[in-house]
């Protein structure tokens, strides 16, 4: 009988292995097994429009200080009203001359028709630049308006 028990025993161990075998396959299968969650990208959160006002004289130059809170790609908008013809450009904040002539141009506007000009500069954020309002009108004061737009 001793040879009868092990071929008992052999079938056992063998039955026993292929149990195992086939739970570590069903669970690496289609098992249950843990994943990583996906990795959220937060959210882009647009800033706040930045408004500027005031007046630019008669063939004068005002300029509005801006720090970028964030950086990236910001709208620059100047408008006006009346006949007058503005023009926008935008610097360095160390530009202390008159821009197209004294310093290297972010970017510029200057439509000679319409009561808007409109730019769209990459900024760095905490890096201040000059938005330049420029009056071409001979004898006319101008209000302008400013609004930087971005991300």
């Amino acid at each position: 009988m001793t040879g009868g028990r092990r071929l008992t025993t052999a079938r056992l161990l063998t039955i026993a292995t292929i149990a195992t075998i086939a739970t570590i396959a069903a669970s690496a299968c289609g098992g249950r097994s843990p994943t990583a969650p996906p990795t959220q990208t937060p959210p882009v959160t647009p800033t706040a429009p930045v408004t500027f006002t005031g007046s630019v004289t008669a063939y004068g130059i005002a300029s509005e200080r801006h720090t970028p809170t964030v950086g990236g790609s910001q709208t620059i908008t100047l408008t006006w009203t009346g006949s007058v013809d503005l023009d926008l450009y935008v610097t360095a904040a160390s530009c202390t001359g008159y821009p197209p002539d004294a310093c290297a141009l972010l970017a510029r506007s200057t439509s000679s028709t319409g009561t808007r000009e409109e730019v769209t500069v990459t900024v760095v954020a905490g890096t201040p630049v000059l938005i330049w309002i420029d009056n071409f009108s001979a004898t006319a004061t101008a209000a302008y308006t400013v609004v930087v737009r971005g991300i």
